[in-house]
C-alpha cells in the first residue's frame, strides 16, 4: 500500500490476487493465509508410481482371489441345486375352471412342466429384508 492506494496484482491465470490488500505492511513477521491452499501443508515426500511388474503381480493376485470366490459360490450353488434332487421334471395336468372357446384359447386342459433351475451365484438377492419398527407403547392409564 503506497500513499493510501492498494495495489492489486494479477496471477498468471488472470485472477486477481488480493494478498497485498490483506497483508499488513507494518507487521512483516505476521503470516496471513488468503487461500485454502496456503493452509493445507504440502507433503514432503513424493509418491512414486509402482513398477509395471508390481502392478501386474497385484492384478494377477486380485484376479485369482475374485475367481476363487466365484468358483466357491458356483460349487455351492451346484451342490445345493443338484444335491440329491436330480429328479426328472414333474408334469402337472391343469384343467381351467372356465371352459369354452372364449377362455384359455379353447384348450380343455394344459400340461405344466415343473423342474428345478440352478441359481446364478452372482445374482443379487431378490428380496430386501426390512426391519419392523417397535410397537407403539400402550397408553398410560
Amino acid at each position: 500500500m503506497t500513499g493510501g492506494v492498494a495495489t492489486v496484482t494479477v496471477t498468471a491465470t488472470g485472477d486477481a490476487n488480493y494478498d497485498s490488500i490483506i497483508a499488513d505492511p507494518h507487521r512483516r513477521d505476521k503470516i496471513v493465509h488468503t487461500t485454502h491452499d496456503a493452509l493445507v501443508p504440502k507433503p514432503n515426500n513424493v509418491f512414486e508410481r509402482p513398477s509395471e511388474e508390481t502392478t501386474q503381480t497385484a492384478l494377477a493376485n486380485t484376479a485369482k482371489a475374485i475367481l476363487g470366490r466365484i468358483e466357491k459360490k458356483a460349487v455351492v450353488a451346484q451342490s445345493t441345486a443338484a444335491g440329491g434332487n436330480t429328479a426328472a421334471p414333474e408334469y402337472i395336468k391343469y384343467t381351467p375352471s372356465k371352459q369354452g372357446e372364449a377362455y384359455n384359447s379353447g384348450a380343455s386342459h394344459r400340461l405344466i412342466k415343473m423342474h428345478e433351475v440352478s441359481a446364478d451365484p452372482l445374482e443379487p438377492p431378490k428380496f430386501r429384508h426390512k426391519k419392523v419398527g417397535a410397537r407403539a407403547a400402550s397408553p398410560k392409564p
